[in-house]
């Protein structure tokens, strides 16, 4: 709370003698209250941050809200680069964001030059392993076109269908595909997820 608003509540709760409360101040009572105190749970306490009210696109760098970048490993390993999310946050409190989807939360977020060493290095690996990832099933998938270019299209639709033929990650290709422009992915490194710079085009008019 701002200060002057602050010191009237602490004035208030530590010196006025309550007429309700016997005479008593309103810390004397929390005081000598001996019933066990109850605390919410974390998914509680996000839900109760406030709401902005719209969603923001993840970029590489993560999500730019109210001039700053917040990320974390999570964002990376959940394949939320490129998705629109919902954020959470404490408006006296820029330490740190929630970020959810479609109303559950997914992860906590923060600025750049809080993260860790560690947090760094992780946030880098998961980005280039999925890059990895992308560029062994574009691969594949020219592999796929080759061996169409010769098959019918029954039997393609077959291939296609047949779940032997596809990998276990098949929806994270997608995302990966839609995010990395899969097309120029064998020629592409793995972007920075920490190099704000790369996002500044994509983030121009987002008036976050």
């Amino acid at each position: 709370m701002d200060s002057p608003v602050s010191e009237w509540v602490d004035a208030y709760n530590a010196e006025h003698a309550h007429s309700a409360l016997d005479g008593a101040t309103p810390n004397d009572v929390w005081c000598s209250q001996t019933n066990e105190l109850r605390f919410p749970d974390d998914e509680a306490i996000r839900l109760a941050m406030l709401s902005t009210g719209r969603t923001y696109r993840v970029q590489q760098a993560g999500v730019h809200f109210q001039n700053r970048y917040y990320t974390s490993p999570d964002l990376a390993r959940q394949h939320l680069i490129h998705r629109d999310v919902e954020v959470r946050y404490m408006p006296r409190d820029p330490s740190f964001i929630e970020v959810f989807v479609d109303g559950k939360w997914r992860a906590t977020a923060f600025p750049h030059q809080s993260l860790t060493d560690a947090q760094k290095d992780e946030l880098k690996r998961i980005v280039r392993d999925q890059y990895r990832t992308a560029r062994n099933y574009h691969k594949e998938g020219a592999r796929r076109r080759a061996i169409a270019a010769q098959t019918a299209p029954g039997d393609l639709a077959q291939m296609a269908a047949d779940p032997d033929t596809l990998g276990p990650d098949d929806d994270a290709f997608l995302d990966l595909a839609d995010a990395a422009s899969i097309s120029q992915v064998d020629q592409a490194p793995a972007p920075d997820p920490l190099d704000v710079e790369q996002n500044d085009t994509e983030i121009e008019g987002d008036g976050s």
